[in-house]
């Protein structure tokens, strides 16, 4: 991960059965804490590319909101990303929940 404009990122996740999906990007605004805008595309959709926005809201110096929306070319697009996208999206954020409620985090 190269975090700065015009930078790029990729990573490679795995399932279960050891399948490889690889994803990659390019870093478009990069204003932290609070903002990154990035392209997206998965190596399985190639040429496929859409732009995601990630926002982290502080709520009261112990939490934080955080929004996340992908904008799509077309909806045909859309609808082939969330028919094979979702199930891991939901997994994943599902393991952070579990990863942030084990640990203590403080603002200092």
């Amino acid at each position: 991960m190269d975090v700065r404009v015009g930078g790029s990122w990729r990573f490679v996740a795995e399932n279960r059965q050891g399948t490889g999906y690889v994803f990659r990007g390019q870093y478009l605004e990069v204003d932290p804490p609070k903002r990154l805008v990035q392209t997206m595309e998965n190596g399985w959709m190639a040429g496929a590319e859409w732009t995601e926005t990630m926002q982290f809201e502080d709520l009261d110096g112990t939490r934080t909101r955080f929004t996340q929306t992908s904008v799509f070319a077309t909806s045909e697009l859309r609808d082939m990303v969330l028919q094979t996208a979702e199930t891991g999206a939901n997994y994943n954020f599902s393991r952070l929940d579990q990863l942030l409620a084990q640990r203590s985090y403080s603002n200092g």
